[in-house]
Order: C-alpha cells, then sequence, then structure tokens
C-alpha cells in the first residue's frame, strides 16, 4: 500500500519539567485524508504511540508514529517540537508547521486541525494570526504540481471554541509548482484585530487543501487571543516555527 507521509510540529506553552509526561493538556490534532476517516493524537483519550519529553530548552519534543490504513491510503505520523500554548487567563496561542507527500497519483484532500485547551477571559478580546505554505513537484514525475483549495473553504481557519473567527487565502485559491521545482505562497496575516469573543474552551487551527498526487506541501500557521491591554508589546517574536524534514 502506498503512503502519504505527513509530518507535523505543534507550538504549545513551554515546561520546565524534564522527562518523558503524557501529552500537554488539552492538546488535540487530528488529521483526515480525503474523506475516508481521520487519525488522532490527544490529550486525554489519546489515539497514537508517541513519547513526550523536554529539552534543554523547556520546550516539548513530541515524536511519534501512525498509521491509519484506508482503500488506498495510509500516512506516517511525526511530531517535533512544541512550544507554548496557555499563558494565564489574558492570552493564548498555537502555532502548526506540518509537510505532507501525496504518494497516491491522484489528488487528495487534507484537513489537518490543532486544538489546544485554553481559557481568555474577559471578552472582547483581539486576534492575530498568519499563514504561509509551499508546493513541490516530485522529480522522479516532474509533471508539476498543485496546491489548492477545497471548495467553500480556506487554507487557513482560526477558530475559538470551535467557531471560526478568521480565514486567510480563501477559495478559490491555488500555487502550482513547475516541473521539477518548488513554488510557495504568502506569508499572509491579520490583527490586532477586536471584538472576538472570549475563550471558554479552546483555540484552533484548521489547514484545508487538495494536493496533486505524488507531490508534496508544507505549511506553517499561527494563531494568538488577547484580552487588550494599553501598551501590550507584539507576540510575533514568539513563533519560532522548527525546521521539518521533508519527507518523500
Amino acid at each position: 500500500m502506498r503512503k502519504s507521509v505527513f509530518a507535523v510540529a505543534l507550538f504549545v506553552a513551554p515546561l520546565a519539567a524534564a522527562g518523558t509526561m503524557p501529552l500537554p493538556e488539552g492538546f488535540d490534532m487530528t488529521v483526515a485524508y480525503n474523506g475516508s476517516g481521520q487519525w488522532r493524537l490527544s490529550n486525554p483519550a489519546n489515539d497514537g504511540n508517541y513519547t513526550v519529553s523536554v529539552n534543554a530548552n523547556g520546550n516539548w519534543l513530541i515524536s511519534g508514529t501512525a498509521a491509519f490504513a484506508g482503500t488506498d491510503w495510509g500516512y506516517d505520523l511525526e511530531v517535533a517540537p512544541l512550544t507554548g500554548s496557555t499563558n494565564g487567563p489574558a492570552i493564548a496561542f498555537i502555532s502548526s508547521a506540518f509537510t505532507v507527500t501525496n504518494n497516491n497519483a491522484s489528488p487528495q484532500n487534507f484537513v489537518v486541525t490543532a486544538t489546544q485547551g485554553a481559557l481568555v477571559f474577559p471578552g472582547p478580546t483581539e486576534i492575530l494570526g498568519s499563514h504561509s505554505g509551499n508546493v513541490g513537484d516530485n522529480p522522479s514525475f516532474g509533471d508539476g504540481a498543485l496546491l489548492s483549495t477545497i471548495s467553500g473553504s480556506s487554507m487557513y481557519q482560526a477558530q475559538i471554541d470551535g467557531a471560526t473567527v478568521r480565514t486567510l487565502f480563501d477559495d478559490p485559491f491555488s500555487v502550482a509548482a513547475a516541473p521539477n521545482l518548488t513554488n510557495s505562497y504568502g506569508p499572509g496575516s491579520f490583527g490586532w484585530e477586536g471584538g472576538n469573543p472570549a475563550v471558554a474552551t479552546s483555540i484552533s487551527i484548521i489547514n484545508e487543501f487538495t494536493l496533486s498526487g505524488n507531490d508534496n506541501a508544507g505549511m506553517t500557521s499561527t494563531f494568538v487571543v488577547r484580552v487588550p491591554t494599553p501598551g501590550a508589546a507584539s507576540l510575533l517574536g514568539v513563533f519560532g516555527v522548527a525546521a521539518l524534514r521533508r519527507r518523500r
């Protein structure tokens, strides 16, 4: 069975403890593939094989593998460094970065959802976010590559308590790579935008896209929610997304 390869880094709040431990409380990541099913890694109710440790900088390091078999697909999951999620009742942030390779001959749809439990009171809140991506042609085929939105959706959706509050790169949007080459798009960003609700349970980033057969794509997204305070410093500096090894 051919496999679609998937690698993800998700960023949540740094902890000082060391050693192996459970996933961050409130952490949840799902990958849905072409409408055929879903793989999940979460706390509580984990459905994946993984190890969690903290590195010398106090950042989460999650590694794991998974296979979810369907009629014509499967994937492997590798999760790399986690840093940052909630920082008290006034602010929450999450960032995700991943690469995916579609090893099927035909285009496939992917929906990647990263969620972190959070509590941000009171409202109204301000939000900030960004998104960028890339697509690459498999040189073994050399027929070009195409990354595009799923009809009626967006490459990036930011959610508070399961409700979408902001999108970027809305349908119709696509980016193509010439044979044997890669191409990128973005970054697109927003914020600080006011008038948004308080966070009662969680914040999420959803990436939905269609990827051409035998090709690869990568995406990096951030989302921040805060209670506005006079003279608050920008948080853009907290987003250091680790480089991920592209796997074919």
